[in-house]
């Protein structure tokens, strides 16, 4: 049991305060720094699926499903199914051509 609960307690709450003092910047840095890591590695997983998605060029269809390959295009008569048709037909793939007109 206390002897002088009053100034125990004054003692206990001086102290506290004192700790607290130390124990929040301390609590707030690492909390900081974990959320810093958090972004940090979701930026990366992101910029990395752009990059892959957006950015890689020249993949190598024929090594991938080898020449003579069959391909069906559709709207192949004009526009950006022709341009794929040729770019294909180029890579010396089989081509069936599909379109309304």
């Amino acid at each position: 049991y206390l002897k002088y609960p009053l100034k125990d307690m004054q003692y206990y709450d001086k102290a506290l305060n004192k700790l607290e003092t130390y124990i929040k910047p301390i609590g707030m840095k690492i909390l900081t720094g974990v959320g810093l890591l958090y972004v940090a590695s979701r930026a990366f997983s992101f910029l990395s699926k752009f990059k892959h998605t957006f950015l890689t060029f020249g993949h190598d269809l024929a090594k991938r499903y080898g020449e003579g390959s069959w391909v069906v295009i559709t709207g192949g008569a004009q526009g950006i199914g022709l341009s794929f048709g040729k770019s294909l037909a180029s890579k010396k793939f089989n081509l069936v051509l599909m379109d309304a007109n």
